[in-house]
């Protein structure tokens, strides 16, 4: 299994110390509102007297706010990755005078219904009235040390460019930028990765790394980074097999409970994280801990159950490992033998 590993480090080792990366790292005011609005609708444990926690929990007055009611509602059916992904996006909270908010969905949103549609201008502007009327502004400026102070641990502890040349030559991509998003708001360990093809960017987004805003763990980092980073190598290959991913739809059922539980509502985004997963596994470890795989596997599958794992982990050794076909043929491949293994009567 770690074959593809040794191979990969061999061939890439001499090429890719001392190349540069374009690696940022920086807060997003918008990514902050998200975490700042799910905290007031569930906080989550910290030390109530941490510096932080007092911020967060400076307005009463923003937990009564009368639009928040409405950004709940409109936000009950959508998931987390899609509303990080769209607070991402948007230009800085509030908007500008003569922002043309339903030009903006359509753009960016052109695949949806027109009932869709209207739904996210719809939320658009529920959250630029709480932003212009509420006290997060006052809360981001007062956070400004604690996030200077973050990000001086992460300019530390940031991927190295052979960590971000091993991503690159297994996925057989590269990007121009890698962005880093950490978030003080944002509960512990949460994190989001995402591609946006127009800047060949690569984005990070990532929750504190323990309790009480710690971001201190390098090693906790780095896995997190293989992981999300992952998510921007990974999703465009995986999604566009629509074919096979309707037809093993089946495979879902028995792992439906779980799965929501942990985020993942659907099959496609069951699927995305088994091969994210995947490359955790097989791309070569950055903290140097190879013989630690195996308790990543176990723990995948036992523990989280993604028990398509070794499976998915297996194929793409061989197809991408000894076979050297490329990794888009390989997650075909590996698409067409998940169905033929486990789906054998649908042929």
């Amino acid at each position: 299994m770690r074959l593809l590993s040794i191979l990969l480090f061999i061939f890439i080792s001499i090429a890719a110390f001392g190349q540069q990366k374009d690696v940022r790292i920086h807060f997003k005011k918008n990514i902050e509102l998200f975490g700042y609005l799910v905290h007031l609708a569930e906080p989550l444990y910290s030390d109530p007297e941490h510096p932080v926690t007092l911020a967060l929990n400076r307005s009463e007055t923003d937990r009564t706010h009368p639009v928040l009611p409405r950004i709940f509602e409109l936000s009950s059916d959508m998931t987390y990755a899609f509303l990080v992904d769209l607070l991402y996006t948007l230009p800085p909270l509030p908007l500008q005078e003569g922002f043309d908010t339903d030009a903006y969905v359509k753009g960016k949103y052109g695949h949806k219904t027109p009932e869709e549609a209207e739904k996210i201008s719809t939320i658009i502007a529920a959250l630029d009235e709480f932003v212009q009327t509420a006290d997060f502004g006052k809360i981001w400026e007062h956070l400004a040390p604690y996030r200077t102070e973050v990000l001086d641990i992460l300019e530390k502890n940031k991927p190295s460019a052979s960590f971000l040349a091993q991503m690159e030559e297994v996925y057989q991509q590269e990007f121009s930028i890698y962005e880093i998003v950490p978030s003080l708001t944002v509960w512990p360990t949460a994190g989001w990765g995402f591609r946006k093809p127009e800047a060949k960017k690569a984005v990070y987004i990532l929750g504190p790394l323990e309790k009480d805003y710690d971001y201190n763990h390098p090693e906790k980092f780095l896995n997190l980074a293989l992981h999300e980073f992952g998510h921007s190598f990974v999703n465009g290959v995986v999604l566009k097999h629509t074919a096979a991913i309707r037809q093993t739809k089946s495979l879902f059922a028995p792992l439906k409970e779980s799965m929501r539980l942990q985020g993942y509502p659907g099959w496609e985004d069951c699927l995305v994280e088994h091969f994210v997963r995947a490359g955790e596994i097989f791309v070569p470890d950055p903290t140097g801990k190879q013989s630690q795989t195996g308790d990543l596997l176990r723990h995948y599958t036992e523990d989280r159950q993604f028990v398509y794992l070794p499976f998915v982990v297996d194929k793409l050794t061989t197809y991408r490992g000894q076979q050297g076909l490329s990794y888009e043929q390989a997650v075909q491949q590996t698409l067409e033998d998940l169905k033929k293994r486990f789906l054998p009567d649908s042929e």
